[in-house]
């Protein structure tokens, strides 16, 4: 659990929040929960409960209750086998073959097959859900299409066909969205799983989970799961406190956890991450580079970030597997970031332009971006905030008509390929799209990407990825400012909530003590 510190700038909507727990007039009286139950709040319900349109964020930890993908990443250095038993590549890298748990059904007693399971993951191939996480066109479907197909191989194993080797694929199977769903018209939610709980009860206001018939292991600790979705963060405080929740996460990150109730917080995938022009303007010399990361100072960038997010320093997100740390970035250094300006003898009247997205409620671009021009500016590196409305902020930077810019950078699932793939490598600096921000390209970072996206010896991916953080630390074309932070309140009972930074929590083992 995090410290709790109240930002010396507090935000306006949340302040209704505080005065709402400081009235006593305005806590409802304690109610008594129901036995073996768990009660949680969410900011919104998943509109679909089929995982193929599954999205991100806590919504997910409802899905992820009731089915169950091929392969599961529990750790965050290796898979373990969840409805396969186990799996084998080919010699070319181009077949995936997966043994299936024999014996296991659906919720609704469909024994699961080869050819059920095949089905399953082929919706995805039709590259027909948009609005599915993990960049899904990229890989299962579109023209640039990785998956070749499924295949049934036998009546308990299925094979993914690739078009080229491609090691992501555990990671992108461990995904909730990738679960293994059975559609049944009869069923809550028109759709089956085998995980631990059933749906029991659906609405766009309430889901209701149950303890499946049949469990395979230990059963969870708490036997029904109630999601319910709250309009606001007053409402789910007021909740809270009355005992109408167990759990509640909360849009906005809160100021006062009060009610005696926990407050938990823990880092995100999400990284916001500062863009440094590489192939053309002053920028394009490293040394200047060196300079900016150099002048970054975390106490003027802290107090910019309030309780969204927190200042970080490495170019993964923590908890990714492959992460180099700690990430050999220079300390926060002035006086010889002036030094390497006087050096580089950047012309006089050069002034950096800075380019960031409107913000709204949310954290603010634009005090980041100060924050950042502050730093700057002490090691005489003058530059000037653009706040641009997203769409113009977009068509900027995808063009490079940008010395420096700031963008957030999510990832769905544990494998360091898809972070800096589109990030780093010279595919995505093609002017007019880019995701290569920076626009940088470098022939070695290029084929140590290249040949760690298609080994599946996953030491030897390790060390390849260590070494593409150690070029970037050297040659800088991109800064990491901060990781997003998400927030969870719960009533003093509840124990062994942990938080995911994928925001697909566990919550199997959640449980909550009687009251007294």
């Amino acid at each position: 659990m995090m410290p709790i510190r109240v930002p010396a700038r507090p935000w306006g909507p949340v302040l209704p929040l505080l005065a709402l727990l400081l009235l006593p007039a305005a806590r409802p009286a304690v109610a008594q929960a129901p036995a073996g139950e768990l009660r949680i709040g969410l900011a919104e319900l998943p509109a679909s409960l089929d995982p193929a349109l599954a999205s991100s964020g806590p919504a997910l930890a409802l899905l992820r209750q009731v089915f169950e993908t091929l392969v599961d990443h529990r750790d965050r250095d290796e898979f373990e086998p969840r409805l396969a038993t186990g799996w084998e590549v080919s010699r070319n890298g181009l077949s995936w073959t997966f043994r299936l748990r024999p014996g296991v059904r659906f919720h609704d007693g469909t024994l699961v097959t080869a050819s059920t399971v095949a089905a399953s993951l082929a919706r995805q191939l039709a590259g027909t859900r948009p609005e599915s996480p993990v960049a899904r066109p990229g890989v299962f479907g579109g023209v640039a299409a990785v998956v070749r197909g499924v295949r049934v191989v036998s009546p308990t194993a299925i094979a993914v066909e690739l078009v080229q080797p491609y090691a992501p694929l555990l990671a992108i199977l461990a995904h909730p969205a990738f679960a293994i769903a059975l559609p049944a018209w009869d069923a809550p939610g028109g759709v089956v799983g085998t995980g631990p709980y059933r749906i029991a009860e659906a609405s766009p206001e309430r889901v209701v989970l149950e303890v499946a018939a049949e469990l395979r292991g230990p059963p969870p600790r708490t036997p029904r799961l109630v999601f319910r979705r709250i309009d606001d963060d007053a409402t789910g405080i007021t909740e809270l406190g009355g005992a109408g929740l167990d759990i509640y996460f909360p849009r906005m990150p809160p100021l006062w956890g009060g009610l005696g109730l926990q407050v938990l917080s823990a880092p995100t995938w999400r990284l916001g991450l500062l863009a440094l022009e590489t192939d053309h303007g002053p920028l394009k010399e490293r040394r200047l580079r060196q300079a900016v990361a150099l002048a970054l100072d975390p106490r003027l960038l802290e107090p910019a970030l309030g309780r969204w997010a927190t200042p970080y320093r490495a170019l993964l997100p923590a908890g990714v597997w492959g992460l180099l740390d700690p990430f050999p970035l220079p300390a926060h250094d002035p006086a010889r970031a002036r030094r390497l300006v006087a050096e580089a003898r950047l012309a006089a009247g050069t002034t950096l332009s800075l380019v960031v997205p409107d913000g709204g409620l949310d954290l603010d671009p634009s005090r980041v971006a100060e924050a950042v021009r502050v730093s700057l500016a002490v090691a005489g590196l003058p530059a000037e905030v653009r706040v641009e409305p997203a769409e113009t902020f977009r068509s900027l930077v995808r063009n490079g008509e940008h010395d420096l810019a700031i963008e957030e950078v999510g990832l769905e699932v544990n494998d360091p390929h898809l972070f800096f793939h589109p990030l780093v490598s010279s595919e995505g600096a093609v002017r007019g799209w880019a995701t290569n921000l920076a626009f940088y390209r470098s022939r070695q970072v290029d084929d140590l990407l290249f040949r760690a996206s298609q080994l599946a010896f996953r030491r030897e991916r390790l060390r390849l990825y260590q070494r593409v953080q150690a070029q970037l630390a050297q040659d800088l074309p991109w800064l990491p400012l901060y990781a997003r932070l998400q927030w969870a309140l719960a009533r003093p009972e509840v124990r062994d909530l942990r938080l995911a930074p994928d925001g697909a929590h566990r919550l199997e083992h959640v449980w909550r003590v009687p009251s007294p």
